[in-house]
C-alpha cells in the first residue's frame, strides 16, 4: 500500500511537471494565454435598488472589446475631469494602452487622498476604509478601501474616487484608519478633491494644477513587420565550442577567442536572402579583412531533406566565397539555439539566414536573425569595446538613459549571473562539461558568494576528474550554505573518487539526514558502503530506501541484486535482477547475472 500511494504521488508530481513544461513552452514560444479572446466589459443594470446585480455585456459599445492579451487594469482620473480612465497592460502589443473616459454625463463626483500619521497608520494609509454619506436618507453609504495592489501586478490611483450620480450634497465622510480609530469629515463639496490627513479633522481642498501637456486621442500604431532583427546583447557569454563539417567530410572545431571578431553565418543553397547576403559579404570582403573580421559560413543543406550536401559545395564555388566555409552539424545548431534561448525570451526556431557576431574575446556580442548588411556589421564591430554599462545602453531597443547608481549596477550583475548560470546548467545537462565549467567559473567570478554555482562547478569538475578543484568549490559552497544537501552529496562523490571512504560516507550521511526523501542520496550512501566493503546488510538497507522512494531506480535495483548474491541469497538476487531488466531490458550486467544464476532459464 505504501508503494502504491507513493507511486500515485509521483504520478501527480510528474503530471504537474509536464503541465509546468507545457506552460513554459507556451510562454517562451509567444503563444497567448487568452486564446485571442476580446476583453469584456459588463454594466450593472439592476432595475431597482433592492434587486441583486444584473449585468449586460457592453464591451463593443464601450470600446473595450480589444483583442489584446490583457494582464492588468488600473483606474485613475488621469485627465482630472471627474471620471475614471483606464490603463491596461498587455503581454502582446501594445504593451501599455490608455483608454480615456469621454462618456458624456452631468453626474457629480468626490475624490479624496488619505494621508496617515506615520505612527499608528502608514503614510499611504493603506488599509483605511472610507464611507461617504449623501444628504439622502434612502441612499446607502458608499464604501471603499484603499488597497496596496489590485489585480495582477496592478496598482490603481491612491485617490479614492466616488461617483455621486445626481446628488448635489454630501452629508459626511468617515475614515476608519487601519489602527481602528474613526474620523469624520464634513463640509465637503461635490465635484471636488480633498487631502484627508489623519488627526486633522478638517479636509484640505486640492486644486487641479495647471497643465501644459494635452492628451490627444490616437489609434495605436504597430511597427511594420520586418524580415530581419538585430539583437545586440547586454550580457555577453563565452561562445561554446562547436564542431562543423568541412566540405571534404572531416570534422573541425570552430575556434573563437582569436583576438579578432568572427561572424558565424548560417545559410542554405535554396535560401535566396542567404545567397544575396553571401554575395555582399564576398563583394566587400576586402573591407571585412581591413576591419579584422573573420567569416565562418556554414551551410545547413541536407539537414531536413531540404537540399543536398553537393548543393552547398556548388553554391560556395559559384559565388566564390573568399572565407572559411563548411556544413553545420546538429550539435552545432543545438548549441547555437541554446546560446540564443539563454538570451532571448522568445524561443522560436532560428530563421535563415542567421548570423552570430563573436567579439575578439570569444564572447557572443550580436545575433542577426534574417539578412545582414555589411554596413551594419562594420558599425557593430566598431562598438564591440566598452564597459558593461555602455554595452547595456547600446543593447536597448529604445533610446534613453541609464540610472547611474550602484544598485542598478548590482541588478545588471545579478541578471548576467542568472543568464550565465542557466546556460551552464543546460550545458551540464547535455554532458558538455568543459563548456559548463567555463560558464560556472564566470558565474562565481561575478558572484563569489553564489553557493549553488560553486556546487555545480564542483560537480562538473568532478566529472572532469579535477578532484582537488572540485573539492575546493564544494567546501566553499558548504561554507556559504552549511545545510546544502546536494553539496554534501557531491562532496561525497569527490571524496569517494579519491578513495577517502570514511570522509565520503560522512558526507553522504549528512546529505541523507538533510533530505531523507531523495532516493539518489540513499543510493549513493549505499553504493559507498558497498565500495568501502562495509557490512552488506547496511548496504541493502540504504538501497531499499532508495527503491522505496523510487521503484524504477535502475542502479539501486541492480546493486541490490549484487548485494544479495554477495551474501549467498541467489533467489532474492534473481528477483532484483529481474526488476532491473523490467526497468531497462538492455541492462547487460543484469542479463548476464540472471543467466548465470538461472542457467539460462527465464
Amino acid at each position: 500500500m505504501a508503494s502504491h500511494s507513493l507511486d500515485n504521488t509521483r504520478q501527480s508530481s510528474d503530471a504537474l511537471a509536464r503541465a509546468n513544461r507545457q506552460l513554459s513552452d507556451m510562454i517562451f514560444t509567444g503563444r497567448s494565454f487568452s486564446g485571442r479572446e476580446s476583453h469584456c466589459a459588463f454594466l450593472n443594470v439592476a432595475a431597482t435598488a433592492g434587486d441583486g446585480p444584473q449585468f449586460a455585456r457592453v464591451s463593443a459599445v464601450s470600446g473595450l472589446d480589444l483583442a489584446d492579451d490583457g494582464r492588468s487594469v488600473v483606474l485613475v482620473d488621469w485627465d482630472l475631469d471627474g471620471d475614471l480612465d483606464m490603463w491596461i497592460s498587455n503581454r502582446n502589443a501594445p504593451r501599455l494602452r490608455f483608454l480615456r473616459n469621454d462618456a458624456p454625463t452631468d453626474h457629480h463626483f468626490l475624490a479624496v487622498r488619505l494621508v496617515g500619521n506615520g505612527k499608528t497608520t502608514n503614510r499611504d494609509a493603506i488599509g483605511a476604509r472610507v464611507e461617504v454619506y449623501l444628504d439622502d436618507p434612502d441612499h446607502k453609504p458608499m464604501i471603499k478601501t484603499l488597497h496596496a495592489g489590485e489585480g495582477f501586478l496592478g496598482q490603481s490611483s491612491k485617490w479614492l474616487h466616488f461617483g455621486l450620480g445626481d446628488a448635489k450634497k454630501i452629508k459626511k465622510l468617515i475614515v476608519k484608519w487601519p489602527a481602528g480609530d474613526a474620523e469624520t469629515f464634513t463640509d465637503l463639496q461635490v465635484d471636488s478633491r480633498y487631502r484627508l490627513v489623519q488627526g486633522s479633522r478638517a479636509a484640505d481642498p486640492w486644486s487641479v494644477p495647471a497643465r501644459t501637456l494635452k492628451i490627444v486621442p490616437a489609434a495605436p500604431k504597430l511597427p511594420n513587420s520586418a524580415d530581419a532583427a538585430r539583437i545586440p546583447l547586454a550580457y555577453r557569454l563565452p561562445m561554446v565550442r562547436v564542431p562543423y563539417e568541412q566540405f571534404d567530410g572531416t570534422t573541425k572545431w570552430a575556434r573563437f577567442n582569436k583576438g579578432k571578431p568572427v561572424l558565424l553565418n548560417l545559410w542554405a543553397s535554396w535560401c535566396r536572402p542567404c545567397l544575396a547576403e553571401l554575395q555582399e559579404l564576398t563583394d566587400r570582403s576586402d573591407e571585412l579583412r581591413a576591419a579584422g573580421i573573420e567569416v565562418l559560413a556554414l551551410s545547413v543543406d541536407g539537414m531536413k531533406d531540404d537540399g543536398s550536401k553537393a548543393a552547398a559545395v556548388s553554391t560556395a564555388r559559384r559565388i566564390g566565397l573568399p572565407f572559411e566555409v563548411g556544413r553545420a552539424t546538429p550539435q552545432l545548431l543545438r548549441a547555437l539555439e541554446q546560446m540564443h534561448h539563454r538570451q532571448i525570451p522568445m524561443r522560436r526556431q532560428l530563421p535563415l539566414p542567421t548570423s552570430f557576431l563573436i567579439d575578439a574575446n570569444g564572447q557572443l556580442a550580436v545575433i542577426y536573425k534574417g539578412p545582414l548588411t555589411v554596413d551594419v556589421l562594420l558599425a557593430d564591430v566598431k562598438n564591440l569595446e566598452g564597459t558593461s554599462r555602455q554595452r547595456f545602453v547600446r543593447s536597448a531597443a529604445f533610446p534613453g538613459r541609464t540610472i547611474d547608481h550602484p544598485k542598478i549596477d548590482l541588478a545588471r550583475r545579478r541578471t548576467e549571473t542568472l543568464i550565465r548560470f542557466r546556460l551552464a546548467s543546460v550545458l551540464e545537462q547535455l554532458g558538455r562539461f568543459p563548456e559548463a565549467a567555463i560558464h560556472y567559473r564566470g558565474v562565481v567570478e561575478l558572484s563569489p558568494t553564489y553557493a549553488e554555482a560553486h556546487n555545480n562547478l564542483g560537480n562538473v569538475l568532478d566529472r572532469l576528474r579535477a578532484f582537488a578543484a572540485a573539492e575546493s568549490h564544494l567546501r566553499l559552497a558548504l561554507k556559504l550554505k552549511p545545510d546544502f544537501a546536494f553539496a554534501h552529496h557531491n562532496l561525497g562523490n569527490v571524496l569517494l573518487h579519491q578513495g577517502s571512504f570514511a570522509a565520503a560516507l560522512q558526507s553522504y550521511r549528512k546529505a541523507v539526514d538533510l533530505d531523507s526523501q531523495n532516493a539518489g542520496f540513499h543510493f549513493s550512501y549505499g553504493n559507498a558502503l558497498f565500495v568501502a566493503k562495509q557490512p552488506i546488510p547496511s548496504v541493502i538497507a540504504s538501497l531499499k530506501q532508495a527503491t522505496q522512494l523510487n521503484p524504477r531506480f535502475e542502479q539501486a535495483q541492480f546493486l541490490l541484486g549484487v548485494s544479495h548474491e554477495r551474501i549467498g541469497k541467489p533467489q532474492q538476487a534473481i528477483e532484483y535482477y529481474r526488476r532491473t531488466l523490467a526497468i531497462n531490458p538492455l541492462h547487460v550486467d543484469a542479463k548476464n547475472s540472471l543467466r548465470r544464476l538461472t542457467g539460462g532459464r527465464k
